[in-house]
């Protein structure tokens, strides 16, 4: 009742077919024999919460949720509240429009960490509601260098409560959201992220199959917009 149901059960043995691990395993010795897979149950779309409790009994460690759209279904604030009683609940990760995440930040006060993984609401939120956590997302990755951290910057003034200067320091990069947004192109956004991280000076290369690659029009979209992004090299 976490989400998996029979779609999860059949894709960890689907995963391993595409990855064509039997031959290799067959290469050591071993003798392989794929029997189908494990049927999962009907996705009953219950509450998640006896899942989660499940966990915090079986596992002493700390438990951050997360729910987007992706999922298939949206947690309720008032739910994500309910399961945030857990002893072993410390954030959330909560990727839906903001009346949504901000009335969860209003249920659940100091007891959890509430995040989510808009870049462009990061400052409002601190401000707003008070956060002090930006769990993963891949502005702070793609909209920064060495020579010019200004997520990092407006993020520490808004910490110390000069917001006039954080939101100046926000606004400037407008020019690099837009930019990123402006040259992506359909299909391709791990593709993208991963050239556009080479413009940077960083690591990319290629996507593995089957994410599609870039073509030579793309990478020259993207180069030119990167040119416009004003973002500072080292």
């Amino acid at each position: 009742d976490i989400g998996a149901g029979s779609r999860g059960a059949s894709m960890g043995p689907e995963a391993l077919r595409v990855a064509n691990i039997a031959p290799v395993l067959s290469a050591h010795g071993l003798d392989v024999l794929d029997k189908g897979n494990v049927v999962g149950p009907n996705n009953p779309w219950l509450p998640p919460v006896d899942g989660y409790r499940h966990l915090s009994e079986v596992l002493d460690i700390g438990i951050a949720m997360w729910n987007h759209p992706d999922c298939g279904y949206l947690m309720s604030p008032q739910l994500c509240a309910r399961i945030a009683e857990l002893p072993n609940i410390v954030a959330i990760k909560y990727s839906v429009p903001r009346a949504m995440y901000s009335e969860l930040s209003r249920l659940v006060g100091d007891r959890i960490q509430v995040s989510t993984a808009s870049e462009e609401e990061w400052l409002d939120n601190i401000i707003e509601l008070g956060w002090r956590l930006y769990l993963c997302s891949t502005p702070p990755l793609l909209l920064q260098t060495a020579a010019d951290r200004r997520i990092h910057d407006y993020t520490q003034l808004a910490f110390a409560g000069r917001h006039d200067e954080a939101r100046r320091v926000r606004d400037s990069l407008n020019p690099a959201r837009e930019a990123f947004k402006a040259c992506k192109p359909q299909g391709k956004p791990q593709a993208q992220s991963k050239y556009w991280l080479e413009l940077l000076g960083q690591v990319g290369g290629p996507v593995r199959r089957p994410l599609l690659a870039l073509n030579e029009a793309e990478r020259a979209s993207i180069r030119e917009h990167f040119a416009q992004s004003g973002l500072r090299l080292a």
